[in-house]
């Protein structure tokens, strides 16, 4: 972004790039400058294919912790 701004002796407002560039130094570059970041983040398409039909039952945001029994267990498996 540095070399656009110094080339054309401008900022521009906003941004648009793929995921190859969403990183935190980026996305806080680009907030320093009050750029609009449509910026997908590295783990984009790893999240999607997460919605698929069958969700997996083993990723942590399916898992619940029982105290009485100090175990993990998934939602889905009741399903």
């Amino acid at each position: 972004m540095t070399d656009h701004i110094e080339s054309y002796k401008q900022t521009p407002k906003s941004v648009t790039a793929d995921a190859g560039y969403g990183s935190e130094e980026n996305y806080t570059d680009l907030e320093s400058k009050n750029i609009d970041a449509f910026v997908k983040y590295n783990y984009f398409h790893k999240e999607q294919k997460q919605t698929k039909k069958h969700p997996d039952p083993f990723h942590p945001d399916q898992l619940y912790y029982n105290k009485e029994t100090d175990t993990y267990y998934s939602a889905l498996w009741d399903k």
